[in-house]
């Protein structure tokens, strides 16, 4: 007997139409455990066929997909009559149906199978070509008309987006929406931590499944008359400097902030006030080291010794022609520069989500504001407001969307400088849904 009472979006995935169907789940809405068990229902539909379920790795494909497929197959004792997981990397069932597992990162090993169906999981981080390999093998003549595939995945901007939004495919790709907040199963707790900590864009995505955010704007909830207005957002000789800096000879940008625990004036918690900045043109890491040592003489900024200022991992790398990093100069210079290393906080997706999510969360709270000293003065100006307002996404029509920004040489700088601060002050690795 089969232990599944299917959750009400689970349940119109199974029963629904779509020769190719994406179960578009937020994190922990059952996507991937409806995946496993709609997989089983396709090996039983087609006896003597072949199946195939494919993950973005095969670390992934053992630890997630293969893990739950099994999980559910043992429900049914004497299902699974063999597997051979040395060379054919295969379950065999008694129904004479052969499931194959493998990986996306190698599309190869998808060629010279024959499928009348296949369960593709976590499609937002496979490249377009093992897709389209992997649809080209839906091809057994036994099933005929019915040849089917499922996706499980949260949605991405990708080539995943027009995948199932392309109008040449809208009779036979079919979206079912899998909201995180929709699995009664989930602890109160663990939905009020995920509206607390990921912004609006990135909430319609990671707990409603929908796609969207990644077109127009970068930061569409950023306001100057919100962000930008009021005083009381200068120096505080109470709180230390912090100081963020993306070096450049042709293009620097260094911010300084202070982070409150909790803000009166804002009644807000991890509270951050960008105070200043400065943007030299033509200016080495040393002179701007040296400038920045004087600065914080001249000023009475007190900071943390061994925090200052806070620097992208990539200037740790020599430069070919000093034969130094920028870190070794600052360095030279007394400072003690830090920076986060794991993929996670190091991603520019992630960096602007964060952004994002400081500028407005999805309970509408904001924790990132600006000095009005800092409103723009003029064309040349390219502080952190004009970043904030001009960072577009590009636009590039029939081709894959892009969760990057883009690289203008003029904006990216400063908004490159703001997410180094954050991500530092806010690493989110290993921290519950964060990858």
């Amino acid at each position: 007997m089969l232990d599944y009472t299917p959750l009400d979006h689970q349940h119109k995935f199974h029963a629904g139409s779509g020769r190719i169907r994406l179960a578009s789940g937020g994190v922990r809405s059952g996507k991937t455990f409806a995946g496993a068990h709609e997989a089983l229902f396709l090996a039983i539909e087609h006896p003597g066929c072949d199946g195939a379920i494919v993950a973005p790795t095969a670390k992934m494909l053992h630890s997630i997909a293969l893990k739950e497929f099994r999980k559910v197959c043992k429900q049914f004792p004497g299902l699974v009559v063999g597997e051979d997981k040395s060379k054919e990397f295969a379950i065999f069932l008694a129904n004479g149906s052969t499931v194959y597992y493998r990986s996306a990162d190698s599309p190869g090993s998808l060629d010279g199978l024959t499928l009348a169906w296949f369960w593709a999981d976590e499609l937002r981080h496979w490249k377009k070509e093992a897709w389209e390999i992997l649809v080209a093998r839906l091809s057994c003549p036994r099933a005929g008309e019915r040849r089917k595939g499922i996706a499980t995945s949260t949605p991405k901007m990708n080539w995943m987006f027009e995948e199932f939004h392309d109008d040449e495919y809208k009779d036979e790709r079919k979206i079912y929406f899998f909201p995180t907040d929709k699995n009664h199963h989930l602890a109160k707790s663990y939905m009020d931590g995920l509206k607390a900590s990921i912004s609006k864009a990135r909430f319609a995505e990671y707990v409603l499944g929908q796609f969207g955010g990644a077109e127009g704007s970068v930061f569409p909830d950023f306001n100057l008359q919100k962000h930008c207005t009021e005083s009381g957002v200068e120096y505080d000789p109470e709180h230390p400097v912090l100081c963020s800096f993306d070096p450049g000879h042709r293009s620097a940008s260094l911010l300084f902030a202070q982070h409150f625990s909790y803000c009166r004036q804002h009644n807000a918690r991890d509270c951050v006030h960008v105070f200043a900045e400065w943007h030299p043109d033509d200016t080495s890491t040393s002179r701007v080291a040296d400038e920045l040592r004087s600065m914080v003489i001249r000023e009475g900024w007190s900071y943390d010794a061994g925090r200052f200022p806070y620097i992208d991992k990539a200037g740790n790398a020599k430069n070919v022609q000093r034969g130094e990093s920028d870190v070794q100069i600052l360095e030279d210079f007394g400072f003690r520069p830090d920076w986060v290393r794991s993929r996670t906080d190091t991603s520019i997706p992630h960096g602007i989500d964060l952004i994002n999510t400081k500028l407005l969360n999805v309970e509408g709270e904001s924790s990132l504001f600006f000095a009005p000293e800092l409103r723009p003065t003029g064309r040349e100006d390219r502080g952190i407001i004009k970043a904030l307002q001009y960072s577009e996404f590009p636009d590039t029509p029939g081709k894959t969307k892009s969760e990057h920004p883009v690289k203008d040489g003029f904006f990216e700088h400063s908004r490159d400088t703001l997410r180094y601060l954050l991500v530092n002050l806010f690493p989110y690795s290993g921290k519950g849904w964060v990858e």
